[in-house]
């Protein structure tokens, strides 16, 4: 993981959703990342299983996502089980979308992910690469203020 392109992508993403569904344990850090920049976030815990994937929400479990626009993160996709896992489980409460934020670029980019494998069920998929550094400093100024607990 990259650790200026993970903070650059997370200060963008945060302002577009309501909530953040971090897949244990590979979406982790976007997830910290993302309730530092003020995004509410939930973690689930999904793993390969045979042909297909378990699914299990970790700590307090929430079933507002009604209407709500969700973000899940996780490292990379390769087989596309969990992640379609993650998507079958979130669709049951009817969001108004999907997205999907990997950790890792597409494997055509250098990375891990294989953006094939990606269910059809994500609106879109983002990961850092796609973010610009132009504003760099403020990304940076501004997780330091919240790390700090100022604002």
């Amino acid at each position: 993981i990259n650790l200026e392109h993970s903070i650059n992508m997370m200060y963008h993403l945060s302002k577009e959703y309501d909530i953040g569904v971090g897949v244990a344990k590979g979406g982790l850090f976007l997830t910290f990342l993302a309730e530092k920049y003020e995004l509410d976030s939930v973690i689930a815990e999904a793993h390969r299983k045979g042909k297909g994937a378990s699914f299990q929400w970790i700590g307090n479990v929430r079933d507002d996502f009604v209407g709500k626009r969700i973000i899940v993160f996780d490292k990379d996709v390769v087989s596309g089980r969990t992640t379609r896992r993650v998507d079958r489980e979130l669709e049951k409460y009817s969001p108004a979308y999907v997205d999907l934020a990997l950790a890792h670029w597409p494997k055509q980019m250098g990375g891990y992910s294989v953006m094939s494998s990606v269910p059809e069920g994500y609106r879109r998929v983002v990961h850092p690469k796609l973010y610009g550094f132009e504003q760099l400093y403020d990304v940076i100024k501004s997780l330091e203020e919240k790390l700090r607990g100022s604002k």
